[in-house]
């Protein structure tokens, strides 16, 4: 029997040993009951790990018994409150978190009522009508402020006229604001047209936030109607897609431009702008197509860059003159049909035409360009920009001599000529410039400086010929 009893203690301390301290379920006295026995098992036994003097202080000891050396010095896990040697019990420790606990509990309750008085603080002065003076001078300092108090359109106009007096512009918009948000639409707009300094704080508050349908309404409600048709056509052109650019355009035209009698004058640039658009869609469609398909052989040799949609006039008319230039005058894509539509100024048209047929390398089409039906029916070539900067655009091309000496020979200025001469590097023109100009220096430095070719030749022949007048 007594041997049954002696197992049950053992069974009852080794279960005693296994619970843990911290359970909520374990009395201060059984936890001293379990340090106690892990205390005395480490001791008896033969493992490396010992755990000494728990009262007053935790230390961890790694001992090796064959070697006799400690691996680690005590540390210190608890200390008593009053900073002496003393061990802290588990009630003492219990009753510092408890104490710690109800100090923060406290702390933040008084925080909490005191943000209460607030709240209820602000409620109150909510609904509790200010001068508008003190209100005005609240918001100028930062501090809190409600307009809400101010239910009269007296009081609302008050408020309003103190902040534009005070130059403000934050006050004159809240005030705005306020009003616009109160009052009726009809009431709202009358006291807008009768201060213009709030109405100008109102139109820039609606710009900086977009609100564009109110900023238009809103303008032209002022009188202000030449600023409403540009807000609404920058609107419009702002618009990336094709289709909807057009439809925002015409209702911009009927809407500002053809309805105000000041603005019928820019109704024919919206309505070129319009015929641009509708224009440039269907040749970019077919181009597109084209260009996939690789019939054309302009879309082989000069791959095109970007889409023709939304594209200036003066590049649309480069576009049609490069891949469409023989194309006739009902086509859309006909150069001359977007000459006429748009009005554009015949030296324009053969800038234009003139660098989009050398980029094509169309020398026929520039020497038909330039061709013009003199009297009796004869011919002669006439360039509305002067031959000098048709022999600039040729150059700039890349145009072969004897095209660049046939231009340069019609340049009727001299040195002129003979400075494009130099520029091009067309030397019979630089020679028989130099002889015009009875520059004998000139045509000895030439003689000189291409003694080993042909035109160099040519220049000595010139100097030797006795019949010549030199200066």
């Amino acid at each position: 029997m007594d041997g049954d009893d002696n197992d049950g203690d053992d069974c009852r301390d080794t279960r005693i040993n296994r619970r843990n301290i911290f359970d909520d379920d374990v009395s201060c006295e059984a936890a001293k009951k379990i340090i106690r026995s892990a205390k005395l098992d480490d001791e008896d036994s033969d493992g490396d790990m010992e755990f000494l003097d728990l009262g007053s202080e935790t230390s961890v000891r790694y001992a090796s018994h064959k070697a006799g050396a400690e691996a680690f010095p005590k540390v210190n896990m608890v200390t008593s409150p009053s900073g002496s040697s003393g061990s802290l019990t588990i009630e003492e420790v219990v009753g510092m978190g408890k104490r710690v606990g109800s100090m923060d509990m406290e702390q933040m309750q008084q925080e909490i009522n005191q943000l209460r008085k607030q709240l209820l603080s602000a409620k109150r002065e909510r609904w509790t009508k200010m001068p508008p003076e003190l209100t005005l001078r609240r918001f100028m300092k930062g501090e809190p402020y409600s307009l809400e108090c101010y239910r009269a359109l007296g009081d609302k106009l008050s408020f309003l006229d103190q902040a534009v007096s005070r130059m403000d512009g934050n006050a004159i918009t809240a005030a705005v604001l306020h009003l616009r948000n109160t009052v009726k639409r009809s009431l709202f707009q009358q006291e807008l047209l009768s201060r213009p300094v709030a109405a100008n704080h109102y139109l820039a508050y609606l710009r900086g936030h977009f609100e564009f349908p109110e900023l238009v309404d809103t303008l032209s409600m002022l009188g202000r109607t030449e600023e409403a048709a540009m807000v609404k056509y920058k609107l419009a052109c702002g618009t990336g897609d094709t289709s909807t650019k057009v439809s925002m355009l015409k209702s911009c035209l009927r809407a500002h431009f053809e309805g105000d009698p000041t603005l019928s004058s820019d109704a024919g640039f919206v309505r070129e702008h319009i015929d641009l658009l509708e224009r440039q869609r269907p040749i970019e469609d077919s181009d597109s197509r084209a260009e996939k398909e690789a019939k054309n052989r302009m879309f082989v040799e000069f791959p095109r860059r970007r889409s023709l949609l939304n594209m200036p006039v003066t590049t649309t008319l480069f576009y049609c003159c490069l891949y469409h230039y023989h194309l006739q005058e009902n086509n859309f894509a006909s150069p001359l049909a977007i000459k006429k539509r748009h009005d554009v100024p015949e030296r324009q048209y053969i800038w234009t035409a003139l660098s989009a047929r050398a980029k094509a390398r169309g020398w026929t089409d520039i020497e038909q360009l330039l061709t013009a039906k003199g009297w009796f029916g004869g011919k002669k070539m006439k360039a509305a920009i002067g031959f000098d900067k048709v022999v600039e655009i040729l150059h700039k091309f890349q145009a072969p001599v004897d095209i660049l000496t046939k231009y340069l020979e019609l340049v009727d200025d001299l040195d002129t000529k003979l400075t494009l001469s130099r520029k091009t590097g067309c030397k019979k023109v630089t020679i028989e410039t130099l002889v015009k100009l009875k520059d004998r220096a000139g045509v000895e430095e030439f003689s000189r400086r291409n003694a080993a070719t042909l035109e160099g030749d040519y220049a000595r022949r010139v100097l030797r010929d006795e019949a010549m007048r030199w200066k």
